[in-house]
């Protein structure tokens, strides 16, 4: 297996201890039923590709997933994974792209064949993602440095 090195492990050499953005009641509720819906069938990857590329106000997710496709990577990561990204409050286009390079690292470091929500939240986001003070942080210390592996994504 190749040797990954993420920028949560990052983050803990440089004794660096990360914070997240507390989700809300709302958000978990939601995130509980688009979990079920996907499950479900009730909401199909080509519906979601199809609202991301007509309606501009997912900017970010776009940017997210263009940075996906550009790193041919668009057949492993599931894209109702964006809806996650959207659930996750990613604010910025630094944030896309740390949410990029997460994802990537997990893809590479467990060799599997495709990200899907629940790996986004269970394994990737388990508390949620960084608040504003550790994305700082992660720019400053892990990325322009070029400290983690695909820091250069960044």
């Amino acid at each position: 297996m190749k040797e990954v090195k993420t920028i949560k492990d990052t983050l803990e050499e440089l004794n660096i201890t990360p914070k997240y953005k507390k989700l809300d009641q709302d958000t978990a509720i939601n995130i509980i039923t688009l979990l079920s819906m996907v499950s479900s069938g009730q909401i199909t990857e080509k519906s979601i590709l199809e609202v991301l590329h007509t309606d501009s106000k997912y900017f970010l997710l776009q940017v997210f997933w263009k940075r996906i496709e550009a790193l041919n990577l668009a057949d492993k990561v599931s894209s109702t994974v964006l809806i996650g990204i959207d659930l996750l409050e990613i604010s910025t286009p630094a944030e896309s792209v740390i949410a990029v390079i997460d994802i990537v690292a997990y893809v590479e470091k467990n060799n599997i064949t495709q990200v899907t929500l629940e790996e986004l939240f269970m394994c990737i986001y388990p508390d949620g993602f960084y608040d504003k003070e550790t994305v700082v942080k992660i720019i400053d210390n892990v990325l322009k440095p070029k400290r983690c592996t695909f820091s250069e994504i960044y």
